[in-house]
């Protein structure tokens, strides 16, 4: 397939996704791309930037990891449901196959859905983008062919942790004996933090004494379970656990969060939430992870003012981010991000001959 071919598809995915969200009644919208501050996620490194006024007065700005903390201050106004395509930037990432420091999202906010129904949405997405690119819902990528066609499977991440790395993750997540302390700080006690290093060591992991509950979550996930999941049929992980510290809402009682990340053939592409929408909560999770942004390569100020959006009016709704790229590379069976991209940031870097 030549670039020229490659880009008309890219155009032509692009306004068949605005096609389906604005048949939908929702709105589209078109936020900053440079922020004062940020919502602060403690695995996330930004780029940052400055301001300088005529007067010489500077102040330091960062390109947005994501859309987010722009989109919730709309919902906030009575927009209804919104959706976005917008290039974001997420600093300190190899260049790799999947990965682009700048990259394009599509985010989308359904107003009255929960993470339940933004799987039958995203379903009815994929649909769309089918019959109007004239798509077989069958495709091959990498020479393996995936049945694209709804309902895609939905596994639990328990059920995943138990069936491809013989874990049980509800033992790890068991009540434990913590001290007021580590309850309030949002930290998982010893006792649990002990139940997953000892699971992930006996299937060979390697754990550092530096490790928290979600570097060893992350560690099994990555070597054992992501790269076991079913390769011919999109999968719905579902229900993570709540000490993956997010903005998703708390699943009742159990510890779990309402939130789901979709794999197709090996390609995470699109996480979503039940959006939390408890003022009380988004201030102590921003607190939360500035605390541990304060060691970050690109230090930043935290966007205080964000609790202060969400109201008895705010809207209870569901939020979506899915990785335009790569999409685009699964739609194309293309192995790498940098053949999807205009300007790779890869080429660019090669391209650079000023001494």
């Amino acid at each position: 397939m030549t670039a020229r071919e490659i880009f008309k598809k890219r155009s032509e995915l692009s306004a068949s996704i605005r096609s389906y969200f604005l048949k939908n009644s929702y709105i589209e919208v078109d936020t900053p791309l440079l922020s004062p501050f940020l919502i602060p996620e403690a695995n996330i490194e930004v780029f940052a930037s400055q301001y300088i006024q005529p007067d010489g007065e500077t102040r330091e700005l960062y390109l947005v990891p994501s859309p987010e903390l722009w989109m919730k201050r709309l919902l906030a106004l009575d927009t209804g449901s919104i959706f976005q395509i917008s290039h974001c930037f997420r600093n300190f990432e190899s260049l790799g196959a999947h990965h682009n420091p700048e990259f394009t999202m599509l985010e989308y906010y359904s107003v009255g859905a929960d993470y339940q129904k933004s799987m039958e949405i995203t379903e009815e997405l994929f649909l769309h983008l089918f019959n109007e690119l004239n798509l077989a819902p069958t495709l091959t990528y990498q020479n393996k062919a995936i049945d694209l066609k709804p309902p895609f499977l939905k596994l639990s991440i328990s059920e995943a942790f138990k069936r491809y790395a013989a874990i049980d993750l509800p033992e790890c997540l068991a009540a434990q004996s913590g001290t007021a302390t580590e309850s309030c700080s949002g930290q998982p006690a010893h006792r649990q933090l002990v139940k997953i290093a000892s699971a992930a060591k006996s299937k060979g992991i390697a754990i550092s004494s530096r490790d928290t509950w979600e570097h060893i979550f992350n560690k099994i996930f990555l070597t054992l379970v992501e790269p076991s999941l079913p390769p011919d049929k999109p999968v719905f992980l579902f229900d993570y656990p709540k000490l993956l510290s997010t903005l998703a809402k708390q699943n009742g009682t159990a510890p779990y969060a309402q939130r789901w990340e979709l794999y197709i053939g090996g390609l995470e592409l699109a996480n979503c939430y039940t959006e939390e929408t408890d003022g009380s909560l988004i201030d102590s999770f921003i607190e939360k992870e500035h605390r541990e942004k304060e060691s970050a390569r690109i230090p930043h100020r935290p966007d205080r003012a964000l609790s202060g959006f969400f109201n008895v009016e705010y809207p209870e709704c569901s939020g979506v981010a899915l990785g335009i790229d790569r999409l685009l590379m699964l739609l194309l069976d293309q192995r790498n991000i940098s053949g999807v991209i205009f300007f790779p940031f890869s080429a660019m870097l090669l391209n650079n001959t000023d001494k």
